[in-house]
């Protein structure tokens, strides 16, 4: 993405028509630093192309996604987001409703916050397939989760 985004606009580009792979999933290399990958050096890359305005990048990434409640939720529901990550990343903010938050959200049991998760995909968002993958596949999912979860995936059938 940096390259091609990046200014000057490269002169020569070839565009392949149809996709060589449909999906590859959940054997990245890089998981273990997802919550610093996705919060902080994405938004960095995006929004250092001032070039483009600002609804462009807003509409690729927040600028701070660690601002959002949701977001921090997800996070600690896919096991990506713990209280070190507080500690390391966040605890130097301002003081700020937002980092209260993300306080809370790494103080919150990630096993409880990742069955509520999965209770809501299930509940409210069944064809959410992908999200309900990184949730069963969570550090913080439970027995209980990874059974509600996998019936809402079989579509209630044993």
């Amino acid at each position: 993405v940096g390259v091609i985004l990046q200014s000057p606009a490269l002169q020569r580009v070839a565009v392949v028509e149809r996709p060589m792979l449909a999906l590859r999933y959940g054997n990245a290399s890089w998981s273990s630093r997802y919550f610093e990958i996705w919060t902080f050096l994405w938004p960095q890359m995006i929004w250092q192309f001032t070039h483009y305005a600002a609804s462009a990048r807003a509409a690729v990434t927040r600028r701070h996604p660690w601002r959002s409640p949701l977001y921090m939720l997800k996070q600690r529901a896919r096991g990506a987001y713990a209280l070190a990550h507080y500690r390391r990343d966040l605890a130097g903010e301002p003081f700020s409703a937002p980092r209260c938050f993300a306080l809370l959200s790494a103080l919150c049991p990630g096993a409880l916050v990742n069955l509520l998760a999965v209770g809501f995909i299930a509940v409210a968002a069944p064809g959410r397939k992908l999200g309900m993958y990184d949730l069963l596949r969570s550090p913080s999912s439970s027995r209980l989760s990874r059974w509600l979860g996998q019936r809402a995936l079989d579509g209630g059938r044993q």
